[in-house]
Parts: C-alpha cells; sequence; structure tokens
C-alpha cells in the first residue's frame, strides 16, 4: 500500500469515526432532551459548533469530555458503534481494529494546553481504575 492510499484509508476512517461520535452525541442528547441550543449552552459552546459535532465534524478529546461530563456517560460512549455493542476504534496499519491511531489522537487532542492535557489524562485513568 502506498503512503497516499494509507493516507486515504486513514482519512475515511476518520470520517467514519467521527460520524459514529456525531451520532452519539446526539443520542445522548436526546435521551435527555435538550434542545441543541441547550447543550451548547452548557458547553460554552455556539450551536453551529455542536452542530458540526453532531453532523460527523471534527471533534477534540476536550469538547468530548465536556460533553461526557454534562450528559453524565463516560467518554469511551461516544466511540460505541451499532447500538453500543461494539467500539469503533481507528486501526493502526496492519494492527487489528480496536486501536486508535496515533494520528488520530493528536490531531483530537491538538491545541490543548497542559493543564487540558493533565485532566484528560486524569479521566481516563479513572475510567480504567473503574
Amino acid at each position: 500500500m502506498t503512503e497516499r492510499e494509507r493516507q486515504i484509508k486513514r482519512q475515511q476512517a476518520e470520517a467514519e469515526l467521527y460520524k459514529v461520535i456525531g451520532k452519539n452525541v446526539k443520542r445522548e442528547r436526546e435521551r435527555y432532551t435538550l434542545l441543541r441550543e441547550e447543550l451548547a449552552k452548557l458547553m460554552s459552546e455556539s450551536v453551529a459548533h455542536l452542530e458540526k459535532i453532531e453532523s460527523g465534524g471534527p471533534v477534540n478529546v476536550m469538547d468530548l469530555g465536556v460533553l461526557a461530563y454534562i450528559l453524565a456517560v463516560p467518554i469511551d460512549r461516544f466511540y460505541l458503534k451499532n447500538d453500543m455493542k461494539t467500539f469503533n476504534y481507528l486501526a493502526v496499519d496492519g494492527e487489528e481494529d480496536n486501536h486508535i491511531s496515533r494520528d488520530t489522537l493528536y490531531s483530537l487532542m491538538a491545541g490543548l494546553n497542559k493543564e487540558e492535557l493533565i485532566h484528560i489524562a486524569s479521566e481516563i485513568k479513572k475510567l480504567l481504575d473503574v
């Protein structure tokens, strides 16, 4: 597989992942019978920003952490596919489809400061300790 083919495959997988995340964010918002406007206000974000997430646009880890906190769900709930039966993680080239790629993690965490990264790390640790 050429580098260009790998890049295209990764972009397609990322787009699919963002669609799954968006669908799950919308489902959890609707479960609480929250309007987009209400959830966006709780996030301190615009309605357009939330609409972009719910429609499968790129989302960063900080937004997912805030959404998980507000909606009182584990952050990994947003990655679940097929009505919460299987995870939808991106595969690293040559590995099984159960890992998120480093590139995807880096793109999700782009722009976060040290304090935000430490907070995310502590939240992940809590999830792993459960």
